[in-house]
Order: C-alpha cells, then structure tokens, then sequence
C-alpha cells in the first residue's frame, strides 16, 4: 500500500475488520445471530486486502456498512459512511409493527415516527393516524436524501 495512515485511520480499519470478521465467523459472539446466524459470510482473506477495498475513513465518526444489507462483507459491498446513512440502510426491526422503517405503535394506541441523524434520535410524528407517520417518516428520509447528496 503506498498511503501513509494516521494511528486512528489504522486503529479504525483494525477494528471494524476484527469486529465485522468475529461477528460473522464466532458463533459465541453477542451479536452472532444477527450476522453470521443470518447467513452473512465475511469473505475479506486479510485486513490488507480489505483496506484495498474499502479504502481510509476520512472522518473518525464514519462506520463501516454494507452497501446491500442482505450481502456479505465482500469486496465491492463494503464502504465507509456516516451513521444516518448507515441507519437508513438497516434491515426492519423484528419487533416493528408497521412494516415500515422508523414508523412504530406505541402501547398507547398512537402511531410514533422517527429517524436519526448525526447520531441523535428525532420524534417526527406522534397521534392516530398511521398515514402521518408514515408520511413524516418519507418526507424525513427524503430531505436527508437532499442534504446529504
């Protein structure tokens, strides 16, 4: 590699290919089933030649994300991105009773939506009307859309 890294950069890559690589391969891992239990493979045969695909975070609070949430860490699926964007790019919750990313029931009855963005947790909506949440969830997702590119 002729690119000279600064200690975070290093210590960033090393981590996220340790953590990406156990999470997929280590059955005793806390978080195997959402991985490797799912099937996704980690395919990088050494931390060299996943910085050649992946390349440098330019920024200390970029995290590692799948571009296709269903594949697997493999070259070419793989990059370094802010976390709102890494947020939009997750699979649905198990415990979502909607159907729709960030539109949830809460036990009152009412319709709640949310999202992220630069790491905080934003209420868009809360009342009766699951088309509101929705629609407050879309706009949202859209304007970030908008910001970001």
């Amino acid at each position: 590699m002729n690119f000279k890294l600064e200690r975070w950069q290093f210590k960033k890559l090393e981590n996220a290919y340790y953590h990406a690589k156990s999470r997929c391969t280590n059955p005793n891992h806390p978080r195997y089933k959402d991985w490797g239990g799912r099937g996704i493979k980690f395919t990088y045969p050494n931390l060299k030649t996943f910085i050649k695909d992946v390349g440098i975070p330019k920024e200390t609070t970029w995290i590692l994300d799948r571009i296709n949430n269903l594949g697997n860490y493999e070259i070419g699926n793989v990059r370094w991105t802010e976390t709102s964007t890494s947020n939009r790019n997750k699979r649905i919750a198990k415990n979502n009773s909607s159907g729709v990313k960030g539109v949830s029931k809460r036990k009152n009855g009412d319709w709640s939506a949310q999202g992220w963005l630069n790491g905080k947790q934003i209420h868009l909506y809360q009342g009766k009307s699951f088309l509101e949440a929705v629609n407050a969830r879309k706009e949202f997702e859209s304007r970030l859309t908008e910001i970001q590119f």
